[in-house]
């Protein structure tokens, strides 16, 4: 909920799965944009809220599965990061965001380093790749590990691979 709204997902039978929102204030349902023109719709997953703005994964035909927002300020979406340029995705839909401080963290591959935590700073609204734990092009098995992630004051600790074949994993 941001200040009385409340966003979902929904698939009307026509612009498939695409973010809804509803106001409690004056019960009435919207959706908040057809990012993905046509029926088969952008599956918006793994929203968080942080202050005015909903973060979330979603899909277009242009850039693939990359971060997304709204700002309820404005009633603006936007794409915040094509960390995989191109219509490669950078984020799966499965995957979980955390936020901590002034930071959004979450699992990326930018096509170079394989999927490995990303941050998306708030103060300056840049992306970074926050570690290459695996380095190369190769995984460090999904940082989130399928959306598993603590944060303990402002650490977030979650399980990776760092790439060593003799390690347990």
């Amino acid at each position: 909920s941001l200040n009385g709204v409340f966003f979902f997902t929904a698939d009307d039978n026509v612009h498939g799965v695409e973010l809804w929102a509803y106001s409690n204030v004056n019960n009435t349902s919207w959706m908040v944009k057809d990012l993905n023109t046509g029926s088969t719709g952008s599956s918006p997953a793994y929203p968080i809220i942080v202050n005015n703005t909903l973060f979330f994964s979603a899909e277009t035909v242009d850039v693939g599965v990359e971060l997304w927002a709204y700002s309820l300020n404005n009633n603006t979406v936007w794409l915040v990061a094509d960390i995989n340029n191109g219509t490669d995705s950078s984020m799966l839909l499965n995957r979980m965001m955390v936020n901590v401080g002034n930071t959004i963290y979450f699992n990326a591959d930018d096509g170079n380093s394989g999927t490995e935590l990303w941050g998306f700073n708030l103060s300056n609204f840049t992306n970074s790749l926050v570690a290459d734990i695996t380095p190369g092009s190769q995984s460090s098995n999904n940082p989130f590990n399928d959306g598993h992630a603590v944060i303990i004051d402002s650490t977030v600790m979650f399980t990776a691979w760092d790439g060593d074949p003799n390690a347990a994993g």
